[in-house]
């Protein structure tokens, strides 16, 4: 369900402290995502998103999942609008 799902992107973003890592993890597992973050620090590598090695579907799904949030957060500035939604 959505309420799960968004329940346990707020436990990843608690996990991570960084919305981007947790969309990864969310994508990517996050078990995957610790496991890149060691990688790195053992080689004395940067832990944030944009410094870990994912396969590309990750690394992609991030960015998408930011542009809809501005699409949606800016409609005026997209030129887009939203569909209504009878509740």
């Amino acid at each position: 369900s959505t309420r799960a799902a968004l329940d346990y992107l707020n436990r990843l973003y608690g996990m991570f402290g960084d919305w981007q890592l947790a969309l990864a993890a969310y994508n990517w597992g996050e078990g995957s995502v610790q496991r890149a973050q060691q990688r790195n620090e053992k080689q004395g590598l940067g832990l944030k998103y944009t410094d870990l090695s994912m396969p590309a579907e990750t690394r992609n799904y991030v960015p998408k999942l930011q542009a809809i949030k501005n699409i949606i957060e800016h409609p005026d500035v997209t030129a887009s609008s939203s569909p209504r939604i009878d509740e």
